[in-house]
């Protein structure tokens, strides 16, 4: 087994320590038209039968484009036409894999060039500057007999608005049966299908036309095994994605439902992490293959803010570049992303990245065991290093087209430049978290995961009372900087949204870290040990007692026995169920007495006067 920032057998060495992708020159791409076409007439040369035309076969299937944005709306324009983009040449080696690449041809202050392929019969913007480098034919060189040809992995595919299958194929939501992107009537055909299915029906041997391709532009070395008479084999990249929970001493969790991209030149393909982190990409690869983890899935896509990063890298998910790995290093790899104390660094935002999603995850099954809703179902999520609030659910996207909405921005991200404010206004998030803590040191897994439970639970929340219940408490945020007072007008919105952030944010980390007791003690305690408070909205005012006016400690006095006498409260209400106070959190909850009512009156009054004392001892 093989760890990702020093694998075994790993093509280039270690990370520079300006953090800076270096690459090689290569001389020859195998795959442009010119050097296929040539390949072709090789093979036809030995096995041709006479009277045999390939006249009809299409002899380019994409354009290999370098992009040029000159400035953030070129970029928005490029990454929302939905290609696959690199900002490395793709017919270049690796050979210093680090954080980031820059074209050494660019001042450091420039947008560095954007690399894709582009399907021939698709058209290029004409708002952005961009070069034609190669007219490239590709095709499924592992398509035939039992195998039909799979999807052109470059198709451009927005995703945006769309729903996603089990294998992350976007398709129109609601149709049956599914209408694909890349089905889609009227649209252009698939020509990375149409060449393999041509050359299949014309009786070439896929697998040697692309050796002999690889042959003569000197790459004989990744040549396949067409007979299995050598010791060449492909091999499908396979391994774990694991990251550390610094709050457990170190122990490496798996990260779920990450996705995981495998490329070699134009080669693409990916996949996502189970459960236990595991992938197997589904292409096999013969010598080489490039490595990326994005962390994103088909519901939800983590972006960074970071001075480290360059303010291109906004606009796309964050990604962890784990390097090129050469033959038996594809077999077992593993990629371990730890703790990093500095939050301002890529090490950082990858870590909690990974956490995010692990979070997400076990947000979905927590609230699937509890009869609840899952988190909303397309989350944009912004990780940053302090130019955010400490953490927030605007759901920007609910407001977008107000007079709120650069408030809003300006609340939860104050110190973003200009710039920046363009990404993050095209990609709006729906909750945002700062790294830091009270000081610059990143904030422990358990009080991260804790964090995004919370905003999670008021994703859940929005998606049941909609847009304008959850603009009105955006507004009432930003024009009182934060929760205000109890007193403040319209805080009983607050009481009631902020109570379900907390109380989730408790219960669900108490589960996560239920075989860890220290942790567990602590979310037992925020959640139990709750005092009344008409000052403070929530504080800590001893290792084990809290105080707030916002009610958090009543929903769990509703599920549990008893309750201690130092926070003197009266507790005789028990037997509440999660989905059951869910229940009461409707669009016409916008105090806690009106919640309270709506709870009773979908709950068969259970408990009425026990749960009325209960209300009443929390201040409301």
């Amino acid at each position: 087994m093989l760890a990702c920032e020093e694998p075994i057998d790993k093509v280039e060495p270690a990370v520079p320590e300006d953090h800076k992708t270096q690459l090689s020159v290569v001389n020859s791409n195998p795959f442009t038209a010119g050097n296929m076409k040539v390949a072709l007439e090789n093979v036809l040369k030995k096995n041709v039968s006479s009277g045999r035309t390939l006249a009809d076969i299409p002899s380019t299937t994409h354009n290999y484009v370098r992009f040029a944005p000159q400035n953030e709306d070129q970029l928005i324009t490029l990454h929302n036409w939905g290609y696959d983009l690199y900002d490395m040449p793709l017919d270049q080696d690796i050979t210093n894999s680090g954080e980031y690449f820059q074209d050494p041809s660019l001042p450091t202050s420039a947008i560095t060039y954007q690399y894709t392929l582009v399907p021939a019969n698709y058209s290029l913007p004409t708002s952005v500057p961009y070069t034609i480098l190669n007219q490239v034919f590709l095709f499924d060189e592992n398509a035939g007999d039992e195998q039909d040809p799979v999807w052109d992995p470059w198709v451009p595919d927005p995703g945006d608005g769309y729903c996603y299958d089990e294998y992350g194929q976007a398709y129109i939501c609601n149709s049956s049966p599914r209408i694909y992107l890349r089905q889609k009537a009227g649209g252009p055909e698939d020509l990375y299908v149409k060449v393999t299915k041509q050359l299949l029906a014309e009786g070439i041997n896929l697998k040697e036309l692309y050796n002999e391709a690889l042959r003569i532009s000197g790459f004989a070395d990744e040549m396949i095994d067409v007979d299995n008479t050598s010791s060449r084999t492909q091999v499908n990249p396979y391994g774990y994605v694991k990251v550390a929970d610094n709050s457990i001493g170190n122990v490496m969790v798996p990260v779920k439902y990450v996705e995981v991209k495998a490329r070699r030149f134009f080669k693409l393909a990916s996949t996502y992490t189970n459960e236990t982190g595991y992938f197997a990409i589904p292409k096999s690869y013969n010598k080489k293959a490039n490595i990326v983890v994005k962390f994103r899935n088909n519901s939800i896509t983590v972006r960074g803010i970071s001075g480290l990063l360059k303010f291109w890298e906004y606009a796309q998910a964050l990604e962890k570049e784990c390097g090129l790995f050469s033959e038996a290093a594809m077999q077992g790899i593993n990629i371990n992303i730890g703790y990093n104390s500095n939050a301002d660094t890529y090490g950082a935002l990858q870590w909690a990245a990974a956490h995010c999603m692990n979070t997400h995850f076990d947000m979905k099954q927590y609230s699937l065991a509890n009869g609840l809703p899952g988190p909303y179902y397309s989350l944009n999520v912004w990780i940053s290093s302090a130019v955010t609030q400490a953490a927030a659910a605007p759901m920007l996207r609910a407001i977008a087209g107000t007079s709120a909405l650069n408030q809003a921005i300006s609340h939860d991200l104050p110190t973003i430049t200009a710039q920046t404010k363009k990404l993050v206004e095209n990609w709006l998030p729906d909750i945002t978290l700062r790294l830091q803590g009270s000081g610059s040191t990143t904030r422990n897994a358990d009080v991260i995961n804790n964090t995004f439970f919370h905003e999670f639970a008021h994703s859940q929340h929005y998606d049941k009372v909609g847009n304008s219940y959850w603009a009105s408490y955006i507004a009432y945020i930003v024009t009182n900087g934060g929760y205000g007072n109890k007193t403040t007008s319209g805080s009983g919105r607050i009481a009631v949204g902020e109570s379900w952030g907390n109380y989730i944010g408790g219960t669900f980390n108490r589960t996560k870290y239920q075989s860890y007791q220290t942790i567990f003690n602590k979310e037992r305690d925020f959640l139990e040990n709750q005092k009344r408070s008409d000052t403070y909205s929530i504080r800590q005012i001893s290792s084990t007692l809290y105080e707030g006016w916002i009610p958090w400690g009543m929903l769990h006095d509703m599920t549990d026995v008893g309750e201690p006498t130092s926070t003197a409260i009266t507790d005789q209400v028990s037997g509440y169920s999660m989905s059951g106070m869910f229940r009461g959190y409707t669009n016409s909850a916008t105090t806690v007495q009106t919640l309270k009512s709506n709870i009773l009156s979908t709950n068969s009054n259970s408990q009425a006067t026990q749960v009325n004392t209960l209300v009443s001892s929390y201040g409301w």
